[in-house]
C-alpha cells in the first residue's frame, strides 16, 4: 500500500471511529443450531473472567475507537455466570451503549429476567430463529419447551413496559427469501413454522394492547423476498427484524467439507469498516464470524487495541477488504459457495449490500 499512515487511518475507519466492538464473553452455547458456523467451530471452549474482562474495557475505553459493546459472539452470554455484574461495569465506568444477544433461553427464570431489564442494557436482540423445535432436530435443549419458552419471551416485553425500562428490545424472526429458496434450496416450510410466528405475534399483540400485523403480512411480499433483512419499529422500544439465510448462515457446510467448497477471491464484508470482534481469550479479529479466530490481528489483554487496529496486518487486511477482495482463506470460504452459482451469489448479493 503506497497511502500515508493518515490517509490509511481515514480510508480504514469511517470517521476515525467504529460503530461496534462484538465482544464474546463465552463460546459455550446450549443450543446447537443448524444454522450457526459454531457448528465448524474447533477452537477451545471457555468464558472470559471478570479480571480480563473489566482489563478489556479499559483497553476500549483508552483506544476510543467504538461508540458500541456488542455482547454476543459464537456463544450464549446469558449463560456467563458475571454477566449481569460485566453490563452494570460497562455502564457505571464508561460511556459505551451495550447491546445484548440472546437466544432468550434462560427467560423462563422471572428474577433473571428483572435482572437484565434493571441492568439498563440499551439494547437486547432476542433471536427467535427457530419457529418449531421438532423441525430443527437437536438444536434446542431438550429440557426446553416450546411453549414455556415463547411464553416466557411474551412475559419479557410486558415486564419491560410494566417496569417502563428504557431497553429497546428486538426480535429477531427468519423469513424466506429467493436466496433461500434458489440458491440454498431451503423451503420456506422445512425451517419456518408460519402458524406459530403469527400466533406469538398476536400475543404480543395482546399483552400489548395493540394492534400488529402477522408474521404473514409481514414477510409475504416481493420486497422481503428480495432483501436480505427488514427492520420494522412496532412500538416504542420494540422492534421485528426478519432475516434471510444468507452467506453466514449457511457457511458451516462450508467449513465442515472444504473440499467440495467454492472459495471466492471478491466480495464485500463489514468487517473492519464498522466493526471488528473480539473473543472470550482476548483475541482480535477482523468480524465476529471468524469462529475460529483465523484473521487474528492481536490480543486485548497484551496490546492496545488501538495500536493492533493500526498494526500493519490490519491495514492490509482492511484495504483488501474496502477493494471487495477477500484477503484470507477464511473470508475466501465465507464469501464462497457449495456451488459456483452460490458462490456468484454470494460475491454479488453483498457487494451490492454493503458499499
Amino acid at each position: 500500500m503506497s497511502m500515508t499512515i493518515e490517509k490509511k487511518k481515514s480510508f480504514y475507519f469511517q470517521s476515525e471511529r467504529f460503530q461496534d466492538v462484538n465482544l464474546e464473553i463465552s463460546n459455550i452455547c446450549n443450543f446447537n443450531c443448524w444454522f450457526c458456523p459454531r457448528g465448524a467451530m474447533t477452537r477451545p471452549l471457555g468464558k472470559m473472567n471478570f479480571e480480563n474482562f473489566k482489563k478489556i474495557i479499559g483497553n476500549l475505553k483508552e483506544s476510543d475507537v467504538i461508540s458500541n459493546i456488542k455482547i454476543a459472539g459464537i456463544g450464549e452470554p446469558t449463560l456467563h455466570p458475571q454477566l449481569i455484574k460485566m453490563v452494570r461495569y460497562i455502564k457505571e465506568n464508561t460511556n459505551f451503549r451495550v447491546h445484548l444477544t440472546t437466544n432468550a433461553s434462560r427467560f423462563q427464570d422471572e428474577d433473571f429476567r428483572k435482572m437484565l431489564l434493571h441492568a439498563k442494557i440499551d439494547k437486547i436482540t432476542i433471536s427467535l430463529r427457530i419457529s418449531n423445535f421438532s423441525w430443527s432436530g437437536n438444536s434446542v435443549p431438550t429440557y426446553l419447551k416450546e411453549e414455556s419458552y415463547s411464553d416466557s419471551v411474551i412475559k419479557f416485553i410486558n415486564e419491560k413496559y410494566e417496569s417502563n425500562s428504557l431497553s429497546e428490545v428486538e426480535i429477531a424472526f427468519f423469513k424466506s427469501s429467493y436466496y433461500c429458496r434458489y440458491i440454498v434450496g431451503k423451503k420456506n416450510d422445512e425451517y419456518i413454522d408460519t402458524k406459530k410466528l403469527n400466533a406469538f405475534i398476536k400475543k404480543i399483540g395482546q399483552k400489548l394492547n395493540i394492534t400488529i400485523p402477522s408474521y404473514d403480512e409481514f414477510t409475504d411480499n416481493i420486497k422481503s423476498k428480495l432483501q436480505y433483512y427488514i427492520e420494522i419499529p412496532i412500538t416504542p422500544g420494540l422492534i421485528f427484524r426478519f432475516d434471510a439465510l444468507n452467506s453466514w448462515t449457511t457457511v458451516v457446510d462450508r467449513y465442515r467439507d472444504k473440499k467440495n467448497c467454492y472459495p471466492a477471491k471478491y466480495g464485500a464484508c463489514m468487517g473492519l469498516l464498522d466493526h471488528f470482534a473480539v473473543f472470550w481469550n482476548g483475541d482480535v479479529s477482523t468480524c465476529c464470524l471468524d469462529f475460529d479466530v483465523r484473521n487474528k490481528l492481536g490480543n486485548a489483554l497484551e496490546e492496545n487495541i488501538k495500536k493492533i487496529l493500526y498494526s500493519h496486518r490490519a491495514m492490509r487486511v482492511a484495504h483488501e477488504l474496502r477493494r471487495k477482495r477477500m484477503p484470507t482463506k477464511t473470508c475466501q470460504i465465507c464469501r464462497g459457495g457449495k456451488t459456483r452459482l452460490e458462490k456468484l451469489v454470494n460475491i454479488v448479493g453483498t457487494i451490492t449490500q454493503i458499499k
